[in-house]
């Protein structure tokens, strides 16, 4: 901080004094009834001269206050994570499912549901949930930190079922995309994928 900041303050301080000193020597002078020879004046003219005062004080003011205003940032530049090995290995696993998904072939996206749940049961057992099938795994998942992923991942587990045991299940590639999209929202949360990236 510099001198004209306090010199500012100093001169902001006097005003403040200054305008409550009249302020209230007006206000002792209009409501005293026993002052002789006192003019007359409408309170509302009173009033109103007296917030169009602190109106352009709060101007004055907030001008010269402006200039030191502290310069906050709205968004930190994002630091790019390193990836290890095991990241990288299932970054490119992931880019291959996702290609699947999208290809529009029916044997491919229901191929690509299929990596993808085998995928997130693996994750999800690295991270420490257990169970005989990726569903059981997910269900586990209710810590307030990450209960939150555990209806979408549930809905592509779901969606992975239909295909696998009911055999006139007809799938469709808005249904295959959002499975996928479930479990991405899934795994990104548990830090071994990122989207920015694929």
């Amino acid at each position: 901080m510099n001198w004209g900041f306090y010199q500012t303050l100093k001169l902001l301080r006097s005003l403040v004094f200054v305008i409550g000193v009249l302020l209230l020597a007006g206000s002792i002078y209009l409501t005293v009834d026993a002052w002789p020879q006192k003019p007359v004046i409408d309170v509302k003219v009173f009033w109103f001269a007296v917030n169009f005062t602190f109106l352009i004080f709060f101007i004055f003011s907030l001008i010269k206050a402006i200039p030191y205003r502290p310069h906050l940032a709205i968004q930190t530049p994002k630091i790019k994570k390193v990836l290890s090995e095991e990241e990288k290995a299932v970054m490119v696993e992931w880019r291959s499912i996702r290609k699947k998904a999208l290809s529009g072939d029916t044997d491919l996206m229901k191929l690509a549901i299929m990596e993808a749940d085998k995928l997130a049961g693996e994750i999800l057992e690295r991270v420490g949930f257990t169970g005989e099938t990726t569903g059981d795994k997910i269900n586990q998942i209710l810590s307030d930190d990450l209960g939150w992923i555990r209806s979408p991942a549930l809905k592509a587990n779901e969606y992975r079922n239909h295909i696998v045991h009911t055999p006139d299940f007809e799938i469709t590639r808005e249904g295959v995309k959002k499975a996928i999209h479930n479990y991405e929202v899934m795994l990104q949360e548990l830090d071994v994928i990122d989207l920015a990236e694929l």
